[in-house]
């Protein structure tokens, strides 16, 4: 009976541990769900900081101020922007100013008071913000929507929701936003901040946190923006997109 010498049996030893490890280290990757990944096609990204006005919409306030002339002027905590996009004032009824600027809003109602007075003179203000918001979900301490008042970056954005709960994955959240019939998805790394963390947010902006290493992406955000009221089509786009 032959005997193999003692440096070949730990030489096979070793090759048997090594395959071993590649096997395992192989089988690890195949089970592993994909690394989401940015949605290709349009992207309205920028990370110059947005100055200009966002204009006026539902639920802000604005202060609507008649030189000499309190009686055609609203109170002085302001009035609220119904849903219609208008404002109701003394003498000119409901005017509607939605998208309109503050400076746009003095002109339009200074041209409607010419009726009553001779050259009138307007001030108005915005009182408090309440038209522009942007939403937080996912793995956060307070999810929700936010109010957009200035221009914020995501990093910004994202500190509304206090903190990341643990099991978050930091390193891949999620800007999803609207575009048409389709969402672009871009992921920002809100644990070792970088310069995808520096684009501005935009209204209805929803950033999503996952948990980490939980199957897929578009799994586990669907649900999300099925309830938030994204379309069917966005959504199949998404989980198409995503999926593949």
């Amino acid at each position: 009976m032959s005997h193999r010498p003692p440096y070949i049996e730990l030489t096979i030893v070793l090759r048997s541990v090594l395959l071993l490890l590649v096997g395992v280290a192989l089988g690890a990757a195949c089970g592993a769900p994909d690394p989401p990944r940015d949605t290709a096609g349009v992207d309205t990204r920028v990370t110059a900081p947005q100055v200009q006005d966002l204009g006026l919409g539902p639920k802000d306030i604005i202060r609507v101020s008649v030189f000499g002339h309190d009686e055609a002027s609203t109170p002085p905590e302001g009035t609220m922007i119904a849903a219609d996009g208008t404002i109701s004032l003394p003498l000119l009824g409901d005017v509607s100013v939605a998208g309109a600027t503050p400076k746009g809003v003095r002109l339009l109602v200074e041209e409607k008071l010419r009726r009553y007075y001779h050259n009138p003179s307007v001030a108005v203000s915005l009182v408090a913000h309440g038209a522009h918001q942007f939403f937080v979900m996912g793995q956060v301490k307070k999810s929700g929507a936010f109010v957009l008042d200035r221009s914020l970056t995501l990093l910004e954005a994202l500190t509304f929701a206090e903190q990341l709960m643990p099991g978050a994955n930091r390193e891949e959240v999620a800007l999803i936003r609207a575009n048409g019939e389709q969402l672009e998805v871009h992921f920002f790394n809100a644990e070792t901040p970088d310069a995808s963390g520096m684009t501005r947010i935009q209204p209805n902006d929803l950033l999503f946190v996952s948990r980490t290493g939980i199957g897929r992406f578009a799994d586990e955000a669907v649900p999300i923006l099925q309830a938030m009221g994204y379309t069917a089509a966005q959504v199949t786009w998404l989980t198409i997109t995503l999926g593949n």
